[in-house]
């Protein structure tokens, strides 16, 4: 199902919980709604369902408007975060309950009910109770019953919240597996950009009711348009500093010494954010202009994560080469300007290179 927002909002008194939405999801996609708490996610998957009534704007389902359709006339399924099971029933009969609208016999819902619990890998568990079932289980369950009924779009509200790390690994790699099988729409809910990353066609970045930025994964990641995306997406672990450039230096509002790290810009930019990713830290050991002192190390299975402070400015940087860092060691780094993100420090909007005055 092709599905089209227009100025799609919610307001809720002063509050605008979904503010001037314009989106457009295409046929079969994944797309993650990614956002902090309180940001809007769920009132606008709620929006999509048919739960919340817009205050203004237009939603329309292949073409056709559904602003005003009825929750169980818009061919959705709905996996909650709490798993929302009926206690008193069977894994088989809460799969079952979501096809007692269609005109069919119990023998053929509980033949659908049984095909997708296979599907969702919980065949040998449909005579147990909910509580009988751990929690990826029983979300296992609540994912069923949503897909038994073959929805056009599935709405999954931050379903994988409460499992431990394992767990939401393998439920978060089942959805993804299972939606491009049935080649559902689907829209998913999270705050965590790992799921995001991992799983999405497209994210969606949102804040205070706002879109920020929607594009795919590696769009976002390489080409932020707002610090608050790049922000959000790295979980804050990213090293930004404050100051200025003029003329190919920049200069950090934290030092007096300036660094040569660029060749394209000849103007100067007051006020601005550098951004540099810890894993775009690349240690040397030639004459770099930038020395430093390595002050903590970190060793993970796959790389080395260590802290560099450059004239009372640390960093935070990751490496995968083997390498006999030593803490207090003196090292230099190289910064490649290709991997530097500059933004405005009132605004966090990105300075790109068509907006600056560069060298031909």
């Amino acid at each position: 199902m092709e599905i089209k927002l227009c100025k799609l909002t919610k307001e809720y008194g002063q509050i605008l919980a979904v503010n001037q939405f314009d989106a457009c999801f295409f046929e079969g996609e994944l797309v993650t709604i990614l956002g902090p708490s309180g940001c809007g996610k769920t009132t606008l998957l709620n929006l999509l369902a048919g739960l919340t009534k817009a205050s203004s704007g237009s939603l329309y389902f292949e073409q056709q408007e559904a602003t005003n359709i009825a929750t169980e006339n818009r061919e959705i399924g709905f996996v909650f975060q709490t798993y929302a099971l009926f206690p008193h029933m069977t894994v088989l009969e809460n799969i079952c309950f979501s096809l007692y609208h269609k005109e069919l016999t119990k023998q053929e819902r509980e033949l659908l009910a049984t095909d997708m619990a296979k599907l969702v890998q919980i065949e040998d568990l449909l005579d147990r109770k909910p509580n009988q079932l751990s929690g990826g289980q029983q979300q296992r369950v609540s994912i069923a019953r949503a897909l038994v009924r073959k929805p056009k779009l599935l709405l999954l509200d931050e379903p994988l919240s409460g499992l431990d790390t394992k767990l939401r690994k393998e439920l978060r790699d089942e959805i993804h597996k299972i939606q491009k099988e049935m080649a559902v729409t689907t829209i998913f809910v999270t705050h965590d950009y790992e799921d995001a990353l991992e799983i999405s066609d497209r994210i969606i970045i949102m804040n205070e009711g706002k879109l920020i930025q929607f594009d795919t994964p590696s769009v976002l990641y390489q080409n932020p348009n707002n610090f608050f995306v790049l922000d959000f997406l790295t979980n804050g672990s990213l090293n930004c500093i404050s100051g200025s450039i003029n003329n190919n230096f920049f200069t950090p509002n934290e030092s007096k010494n300036s660094w040569s790290i660029f060749q394209s810009i000849q103007t100067s930019i007051n006020d601005i954010d550098l951004v540099i990713l810890p894993e775009n830290i690349n240690l040397c050991n030639d004459d770099s202009s930038l020395k430093g002192i390595i002050t903590n190390i970190h060793f993970k299975k796959t790389s080395i994560h260590f802290t560099i402070e450059i004239e009372g400015i640390k960093l935070q940087g990751i490496t995968n080469k083997k390498t006999n860092l030593q803490i207090g060691e003196e090292i230099g780094i190289h910064l490649d300007e290709q991997d530097i993100f500059l933004f405005d420090h009132k605004t966090g909007n990105r300075i790109v290179s068509s907006s600056l005055d560069l060298k031909k």
